[in-house]
């Protein structure tokens, strides 16, 4: 009966150590983005990222690409500091523009069409998974993993601080391989995470003591509105 929560697992997870490393790893040479020096380049792939976005029609948060986003430290792994929205936006376009540089990055992009073709999959599928729709998950997630523990391999070997691997990719081969037909997608809490948002700020409005109180009063103020 407990289903892993598939926004939490893999767009506030896994997908943000993907981009970390990803954009580390691009970022450190000329080959996508031909500009001499690391501030240029991130200043290229910020207005290529906007550009995407505003293209494609996605509501994007993040301002703009910087080190501190990417955690890019000497003794830290890369990740993305960003919304869970964003993690899907930034992942759509990876896979994009490194369509043309698959002679250069063959596995990050293939590493990136998988997880992005798994994830859509889960996204657009019903509540329960056609046998076609879950033999195709187990294959695509089954690439994603095996690719990602591979370059974390390498990575370990070279003693680089990429590639992270963590009990959250653990759940993720679960979801992916899992012999069960519901679709788990239909489990994440993204109406749970806005609401929560949301009741944040009413509390933030009251006083301590009576917070509790206040806020469900506040709430039962705006219920005749909403459903009007």
């Amino acid at each position: 009966m407990v289903v892993p929560d598939l926004l939490h697992v893999w767009n506030l997870g896994v997908a943000r150590d993907v981009i970390g490393s990803t954009l580390k790893t691009i970022l450190s040479e000329t080959v996508v983005f031909n500009a001499p020096t690391l501030p240029t380049r991130l200043l290229l792939a910020t207005l290529s990222l906007r550009q995407f976005a505003k293209q494609n029609r996605y509501p994007l948060r993040l301002k703009k690409l910087t080190r501190a986003k990417l955690i890019w430290k000497s003794k830290a792994y890369p990740g993305f500091a960003s919304s869970g929205y964003d993690a899907f936006v930034v992942m759509r376009w990876l896979e994009s523009i490194l369509v043309n540089h698959t002679r250069r990055y063959m596995e990050i992009a293939t590493l990136l069409w998988c997880s992005n073709q798994a994830i859509s999959l889960m996204y657009s599928a019903g509540q329960f998974l056609t046998q076609i729709e879950k033999d195709n998950l187990d294959v695509l997630g089954g690439m994603f993993i095996s690719l990602f523990l591979s370059m974390a391999k390498k990575a370990l070997d070279e003693h680089k601080l990429m590639w992270r691997v963590k009990p959250k990719l653990h759940l993720l081969c679960h979801m992916f391989s899992s012999p069960r037909f519901i679709n788990q997608s239909f489990y994440s809490t993204w109406m749970d995470e806005d609401y929560l948002k949301k009741v944040g700020k009413t509390l933030s409005l009251t006083p301590m003591k009576t917070a509790q109180k206040r806020l469900l009063q506040r709430w039962c103020l705006s219920i005749p509105k909403n459903l009007d």
